[in-house]
């Protein structure tokens, strides 16, 4: 049996997941998600690789930050996280280092959500049980988010840093003309 981390890298480098959002008019937005087989060269492979892992790491620094003070501000997140990050990780572009820390603050929102309802419900679970005769079941709290490999979230703003590592790119009418 493979490790699941050499698995979860070998499956992150030999595809790539798109979503590209089209605006169609005010408000609507339809959005497709496409998959993208990439066969990189070895030095490909290891600067993939590398951006991953520089990205992984943006996005639990700031999952555990945000976690452990109980707070799912984005804004305020960014303030605290955004710039010990870019000098911990000087060639993560700044685009995908902001788009770690969306992701992040999206996964804390939703933990301490969940947190919040858990810590509520508890109490009641265990009145219910003690009413009922049975053993109160035992409070299992809610953890940090925390991933081995995080999914790169490109957009827009994104494409231009880093040609080799952004598939998609929007071509400006100059470019499109010259083409």
């Amino acid at each position: 049996m493979r490790p699941l981390l050499s698995f979860v890298e070998e499956c992150a480098l030999s595809f790539l997941l798109l979503t590209i959002s089209w605006y169609i008019g005010y408000g609507l937005c339809m959005e497709r998600t496409v998959i993208v087989h990439l066969n990189p060269t070895p030095e490909q492979a290891h600067s993939l690789k590398a951006t991953l892992e520089q990205y992984t790491a943006c996005f639990n620094a700031v999952a555990k930050v945000g976690f452990t003070t109980d707070c799912s501000n984005g804004v305020e997140l960014h303030k605290r996280t955004y710039y010990p990050l870019r000098a911990e990780y000087p060639d993560l572009p700044a685009q995908l280092v902001c788009s770690a820390h969306v992701k992040a603050t999206e996964a804390v929102t939703s933990a301490l959500t969940w947190k919040v309802k858990k810590e509520k419900a508890y109490p009641k679970r265990v009145e219910q049980a003690r009413k009922q005769g049975k053993p109160a079941s035992v409070f299992k709290p809610v953890r940090c988010p925390h991933s081995d490999m995080v999914s790169i979230r490109y957009d827009q703003q994104g494409t231009g840093e880093a040609p080799a590592l952004h598939p998609y790119r929007k071509l400006s009418r100059k470019q499109e003309v010259s083409q």
